[in-house]
């Protein structure tokens, strides 16, 4: 594999908070997280100092110190005074190593791992289990901050990380996690998140760390079957599915990694922007559709683009997410959209079943007949969460000749070229048609408010694909200005509200989604019937 150069734009764009330093976090009380207190002992001395003793007796270390702790154990650090260098050290918690099946177990483990050699995953030295069953492993010293430091230094200036940034950090992580899923047997890691990525002070590229928790394709995981290994916010959705146990693959690792890259460009978790349910049900998760709006604003112009990456990477199906963590780096950077906007997956749901079950759509589906989709989930998720690759430039001088028809049909609402104002000062770009589409026209302005303009070539497949007999009653008002009358079906998801307007009459076969700011008001206004 060839060498990594990464540049320091990062760093000199947004510096690190100041005391980021794992080693320099304050006291700790190991034994916490040791599941002991300082006050019971074994032996006579309590298991903190017995495990100090031990390691420093036994693997020739000198001052062991306590630097950090977690769920699933404690890291502490120590000088090598043979090799002349600092090591870190993980003593798992003490439900590992209890047993000789588990003993045996932790070294095989420990045996892969040890032959990892990646200069983006942290080596492993040695390892071992104590008189009194305490698994540990002597690893490298990474002098560096934890990513999760930075994303909360971010969050706390309200500064999301650009595309760029966003590449630049996790690119070396890309790599990591490929060699990883590459190997054989493969090994997966299973707690992809924030904070088992250092970043080195010397920005030599991000290092993956924590292997506490991972796993081989061939071996026995060390945990028991009937728990969700990792960290809640960054588990994917099938490790979920009670119905089976799901394995942990590289495609749980490669969505959490993506999870992280979400968290990264709108800090915010996504499990925080979906309900409970939903992120617990395997086939409930979705992008937010006020995803322009969680963005830096060097992305606003590549929304599109983004959020189409982003619901191929945290798609609820393995299936049809990138292949590897590199794929989806590079597709993020912007360098895949010829080749992978070709492909059939759609991300509206229309597919999946499940989906329409998860309520992510308000239009039921009737039996016996293909999936039904409302306008409202069909060109949201797809604009705003899957999105869509803008295949014209500002440069064009008038529409192309399928996207004409939508100009001509709607003159005061959409601008006769494309990158000129239209409606509500809009500024109007072509995109690639969706399902059955015949063409596509998509309008945002500076203060939020959104629409986009459908052509579906006759009402009968618009009617069809959007799912017009199954709209309820409730869920739909008729608009009339003497001109002509409109459908407009509501959809509501948390402060922000969606209208899908249908024409009738002669422009029965468009379909017009609203939203954004004033849309509730403003579609009582758009000029659809002129």
């Amino acid at each position: 594999m060839s060498e990594n150069t990464h540049n320091n734009s990062f760093d000199e764009a947004h510096s690190a908070p100041v005391s980021a330093d794992i080693s320099s976090e304050p006291t700790l009380d190991p034994d916490a997280s040791l599941g002991v207190s300082k006050n019971e002992l074994w032996g006579g001395v309590t298991r903190h100092d017995y495990i100090v003793d031990y390691i420093q007796e036994h693997e020739k270390l000198n001052g062991l110190e306590c630097i950090g702790r977690g769920g699933m154990g404690t890291v502490y650090k120590a000088w090598d005074p043979n090799l002349s260098r600092t090591v870190a050290i993980k003593v798992l918690g003490d439900s590992i190593g209890r047993t000789r099946a588990d003993d045996n177990r932790f070294r095989s483990e420990m045996q892969i791992l040890s032959g990892l050699k990646h200069q983006h995953i942290v080596s492993i030295y040695d390892s071992g289990v104590t008189d009194r069953g305490d698994a540990y492993f002597v690893m490298e010293y990474i002098d560096g901050v934890p990513l999760e430091k930075y994303i909360n230094d971010r969050k706390n200036k309200h500064i999301p990380f650009t595309v760029e940034e966003v590449c630049q950090l996790l690119a070396p992580i890309a790599e990591a996690l490929d060699y990883l899923h590459s190997r054989q047997p493969e090994v997966i890691h299973r707690d992809i998140k924030p904070a088992n990525i250092m970043v080195p002070k010397d920005y030599s590229g991000a290092v993956l760390v924590d292997f506490g928790i991972s796993k081989t394709t061939e071996s026995t995981k060390i945990t028991s079957f009937d728990s969700v290994i990792g960290t809640r916010c960054y588990i994917a959705p099938e490790l979920y599915d009670t119905a089976s146990y799901q394995e942990e693959t590289k495609n749980t690792d490669n969505y959490s990694f993506a999870l992280i890259a979400f968290e990264m460009l709108t800090l915010h978790s996504l499990e925080s922007l979906v309900n409970r349910h939903a992120w617990t049900t395997p086939h409930g998760r979705r992008l937010p559709a006020n995803l322009l709006r969680l963005l830096s604003p060097a992305n606003v112009s590549r929304h599109s683009d983004i959020g189409y990456v982003l619901q191929k990477a945290l798609h609820n199906d393995p299936q049809e997410r990138f292949t590897t963590a590199t794929d989806f780096i590079q597709a993020l950077s912007g360098r895949f959209i010829s080749q992978n906007r070709s492909d059939d997956t759609r991300f509206y749901g229309a597919a999946s079943e499940n989906t329409a079950d998860s309520g992510a759509y308000r239009v039921e589906k009737k039996k016996n007949k293909p999936l039904l989709v409302s306008l409202v989930g069909l060109l949201v998720v797809a604009l705003v969460a899957a999105g869509l690759f803008c295949y014209t430039t500002f440069f064009q001088e008038k529409w192309e000749a399928e996207a004409a028809s939508i100009a001509q049909a709607f003159p005061g609402l959409v601008s006769q070229a494309p990158g000129k104002p239209g409606w509500e000062n809009a500024k109007c770009e072509l995109e690639q048609p969706q399902d059955k589409e015949k063409a596509r026209i998509a309008c945002h302005n500076d203060e939020g408010l959104s629409y986009v303009i459908a052509d579906f070539s006759d009402s009968a497949i618009r009617n069809d694909i959007i799912g017009v007999d199954d709209i309820q009653d409730e869920d739909k008002e008729t608009l009339s200005n003497g001109l002509c009358t409109i459908t407009s079906v509501e959809r509501v998801e948390g402060d922000n509200h969606y209208f899908t307007l249908l024409p009738e009459k002669d422009k029965s076969r468009f379909a017009v989604l609203v939203y954004g700011t004033d849309s509730s008001q403003k579609r009582m206004n758009i000029p659809l019937c002129s």
